[in-house]
């Protein structure tokens, strides 16, 4: 029902809008339209950045081949400009990658760094790994309870272009369980 009540609010929305604001991660854009339709918010809004996210992806392999990014060292997509919540380390000691789960870009990120508040105290960071999800760790800051899920790829190939927030749910799960909060996730958990 909620579905058919959203297809019958889009011909009442701005495509356009709707898909510059998907593309952003627009929450109190979606929460206006969820009201206005009488459905719910995250269910708006993951439909729009699931019909969204095919010319994100498409725009962003297009678009990153023409960007430097040896020298971006910040939490968010130099693409899209959504906030990265999940990460990859490779071989060697100082590889890390941060990764846009929504339009599939990666960019170099310190390895020991929180993308959430910036520490570098490696006293104060730490990572969670479970039995249950091999090669994956939950890189935690105790300085201000943030969170990033990693993939170790050392230890697992794991095809990144093809996550979305479902595939790590159980991580964020987890994650929330022991205390640590990532304000910056899609609408999945919030």
């Amino acid at each position: 029902k909620q579905i058919d009540r959203i297809k019958i609010h889009l011909k009442q929305v701005d495509l356009a809008v709707l898909a510059f604001k998907g593309a952003i991660d627009e929450n109190v854009y979606f929460r206006s339209l969820a009201q206005d339709a009488a459905v719910s918010q995250e269910l708006y809004h993951f439909l729009v950045n699931q019909a969204v996210r095919p010319f994100l992806v498409a725009f962003a392999r297009e678009y990153a081949s023409r960007l430097d990014l040896t020298h971006w060292q910040r939490p968010y997509c130099p693409i899209c400009g959504r906030f990265s919540d999940l990460s990859r380390l490779s071989g060697d000691e100082e590889g890390r990658h941060l990764v846009c789960i929504h339009c599939q870009s990666m960019w170099e990120y310190e390895r020991l760094a929180c993308p959430h508040c910036g520490n570098k105290e490696p006293e104060k960071l730490d990572y969670l790994s479970t039995e249950e999800y091999p090669g994956w760790q939950i890189h935690i800051c105790q300085r201000c309870q943030g969170y990033v899920k990693t993939v170790d790829s050392r230890q697992a190939f794991i095809n990144l272009s093809v996550l979305d927030e479902f595939d790590t749910l159980m991580l964020d799960i987890i994650a929330r369980k022991k205390g640590y909060l990532n304000e910056r996730i899609g609408p999945i958990l919030n």
